[in-house]
């Protein structure tokens, strides 16, 4: 889920705010977990600050027109390029492997 916070140059320490599921109470001293549509409505707001995760991935690829659009318009990009500039792909941690060296065998000579 996404959450929400206010941010340090809001002008309130709280605010009531309306989402899909009904209305939250934001304020700066904690953050509140809310849908990915109900975070594209205050994402680019001065007011408030909006944290998307991994989690939402598929709520964010599934997002109507007009959130997607708001998006768009807050990120500066194309609605195809809007989720992975919110949620860059995970880095990839590559191991070094040290290939083993082959140790001889010893082999028992009979006298």
């Amino acid at each position: 889920m996404a959450t929400i916070q206010l941010s340090e140059v809001c002008w309130a320490d709280s605010l009531k705010l309306s989402g899909r599921e009904g209305k939250f109470e934001a304020s700066k001293a904690e953050a509140v977990k809310v849908s990915a549509y109900d975070a594209s409505h205050y994402y680019g707001s001065e007011n408030v600050i909006v944290v998307f995760s991994e989690s939402d991935r598929k709520e964010l690829e599934s997002l109507p027109e007009r959130e997607l659009a708001m998006l768009c318009s807050a990120l500066e990009c194309q609605p195809d390029e809007a989720v992975s500039t919110l949620l860059p792909k995970k880095k990839t941690i590559r191991r070094k492997t040290t290939a083993k060296k082959a140790t001889p065998k010893k082999t028992e000579t009979s006298e």
